[in-house]
Formats: C-alpha cells, structure tokens, sequence
C-alpha cells in the first residue's frame, strides 16, 4: 500500500548528517511552491509536478493539484514554475459535499495517475483510480477500475502501478486494458512503482509472510541478507532496476537500496531515529525523511523529521543545510522529500513537503509549504 508521508509538526533547527566538504555532490536552489501544497511527484524531465493541495476550509478535504514547470540545463538553472491547477472538479461532482483526493504521479506527457475519493447526494467513489490530462483544461482519461483501486505510480509509456482491493493484487494498466498480477501465493501483492520497461516495486506475499518485492515478469523477494527477505515494502524503481524502500514502520522503519549487489543496503540512521524512502532517480539517489525526536522547534517542544537525499552507502545528507540548500525560507524546515527525478540525464531535482514556523503574541503558528529543489550546480 502507499506509504505515509511524515507529520507536519515542525523544527527551526537545521544540521547536516555529513561531513567533511560537499563540493562534489549536488547543491540545490529551493522554490516554495505555496501555501498548503504537498507535492508527491515530480516528471522523469522536471515538466510537472503533482500532489495533493487542502483549502483553507479543512472540512472540504484534500484535492489533486500540478504545476507545468520549466527547468532549462544551464548552469545555474533558469526555472520557471506555472500556476498551479486543482482539478478535484474534473472528478467529481461540483455538488460533492466532501472529497480526499490525491495525484500520486505524473509523467513528461501530463499524464497525472492518483485516486479519488468523494461523497455525493447521487454518486460517490471510494479511492477509485484514475488517470488525468494535464493541460489549459485537465481531463479526465479515465477511472480505472472501481472503489478501492489507488494508481500510485505513473511511468513515460503511460502505463500504470496501482492496488485493486477488491482482488487484494497488484495491477498494471496500459494500452487500455488491466493486468493483474497475482503474487506467489495468488492475492496480497501491491505495487507503488513502475519503470518504463513496465517492471514494478511494492510487496508481494510469500509462503513465509509478506515482503518487500520486485517483479520483471517473475518474483524477486528483496532479501537482507542470505535468504531472508524484508518485512516491508518497496516504494520507488529507476530504469537501472534499482529499487528503494523500508523495512518496518513507524518508531523502527529503516530505509534501504536495492540490490548490493544482491542483498539490501540500509541508508543509515542518526540517534536510533526512523528513516523513510519515497524515491530513487537514475543516479540511484535516494529520497526521504529521518528523524522524529532530533529537531525541535526554537522554544524546544515540538519535534520533527528532515527531508535527506543518500547519494551512497550508508551516510544521509540533510536537506535542510544551507551549504547544500540556499534559499530555504526564513522559518522553513523540509521534513520530506518525497520524489526525486534526473533531469537531462545528469541533474538531480527533488521535491519535499515541509512547513513555515512564525511566531506572534500569541505564540507559534505553522503553516504547510510544499517546495521544489533544483540542482544548480
């Protein structure tokens, strides 16, 4: 199933988790995106980015949203990040009275793939798939299947990943047509990733539980070591046919890389804390947050994770450090970066969630900012 992006309690404090000079290594430029936009997806050439936006009124429910973008590849970068479109209309009834509805990816076409879920005095859908068109008016391409059929990956053919709850599998979806792909013990698959060689990453049961799982038209368990797989899931998959992914949940969730070059390699920890993996680019960088009790806001009561890129081994790069991110608003803390891409085969973009603290007489207020990085060096 899609994994759980961090909470949006925030810290002031920003520490790196390497050391020693960086110059090798990607420097970014950080753009907000906005108010109350969490971005989940960004295109394989930084063309779009996709995600999830909440109104100021809570209680209407969340709504898919994507930028057009244009990143040119000079050195530094000219960006250009167009207005953002909310497309919940598109799925829904405008008479629908509640609705929670993501865009989990998007690919160079426009191409946007999520899930809907809306309530309405004559219709409603629950989770249902969906496939979007991008453009000065966005079109829905089509619902997939039914209820309970989340798409949570989209690649540049086209071709969809996703989870049919009702046959508690996997599916693909391309050229029109669903494929369903039954695990090694027929149901409890799930994908959350796809390439465009139309492989996928997620879990898949076994004889022996439910694990961490990679399919190229056979079954692959992603294995700690000699024969014994990962109790987790698998959350991102580049054109190399490396995956990503996290072993465990929560308070003990640990991200890894795959293959090494046959078994899983953890990305690191820092003070025991949880680390979590969205995605991998072709470079085979990883994404995504650490930490729930290191960072803490400036009057020291609320704690909170970090968004971190692993570009090898085991040694996480906070994000959140200004000698390798500039332009992070004042106040701002990126707690997760949750899609990575390659930009013209060799420069590294990212987008993270996160949040802006300011403080009045009244005391602390923050507030949900989504935010692109892109590689300037």
């Amino acid at each position: 199933m899609k994994k759980s992006l961090v909470s949006t309690t925030i810290g002031l404090t920003a520490l790196s988790l390497t050391s020693g000079a960086i110059a090798a290594t990607p420097t970014y430029t950080c753009i907000d995106l906005g108010q109350n936009y969490s971005p989940f997806a960004i295109s394989p050439s930084s063309k779009y980015i996709a995600g999830s936006f909440q109104p100021a009124l809570v209680s209407l429910g969340t709504q898919p949203f994507y930028m057009p973008l244009t990143v040119t590849n000079t050195v530094p970068p000219q960006v250009t990040v167009g207005t953002a479109v909310q497309f919940n209309n598109v799925l829904a009834p405008v008479s629908a009275t509640s609705y929670s509805m993501n865009a989990w990816g998007v690919n160079d076409s426009g191409l946007i793939a999520g899930d809907c879920t809306y309530t309405d005095v004559m219709s409603s859908k629950n989770k249902a798939g969906y496939l979007v068109q991008a453009g000065a008016t966005p079109t829905l391409v089509a619902f997939l299947l039914g209820d309970n059929s989340p798409a949570y990956a989209i690649n540049n053919n086209s071709d969809v990943a996703g989870f049919d709850g009702a046959s508690s599998r996997g599916y693909r979806w391309y050229n029109q047509a669903t494929f369903y792909v039954r695990s090694p013990m027929s149901d409890g698959s799930s994908f959350d990733a796809i390439n465009d060689k139309n492989y996928v990453a997620g879990s898949a049961m076994w004889s022996s539980g439910t694990w961490a799982s990679f399919f190229d038209g056979a079954w692959h368990p992603i294995r700690i070591s000699g024969s014994a797989p990962d109790p987790g899931v698998a959350t991102g998959i580049n054109h190399n046919d490396f995956v990503c992914g996290n072993d465990g949940s929560g308070a003990t969730s640990k991200a890894w890389r795959w293959p090494n070059p046959k078994y899983l390699t953890y990305l690191g920890v820092q003070n025991q804390q949880p680390t979590q993996a969205y995605g991998i680019n072709d470079k085979n960088y990883v994404v995504g947050s650490f930490g729930s009790n290191l960072y803490k806001l400036a009057d020291g009561t609320t704690s909170t994770s970090h968004a971190f890129i692993n570009y090898s081994g085991g040694t996480l790069t906070d994000l959140n450090n200004p000698a390798v991110t500039s332009g992070i608003p004042a106040g701002a803390t990126l707690q997760a970066a949750t899609a990575v891409t390659l930009r013209n085969s060799a420069k590294t973009d990212i987008v993270c969630t996160g949040v802006v603290a300011t403080q009045n007489i009244l005391g602390w207020t923050t507030t949900v900012h989504g935010y692109l990085l892109v590689q300037k060096n």
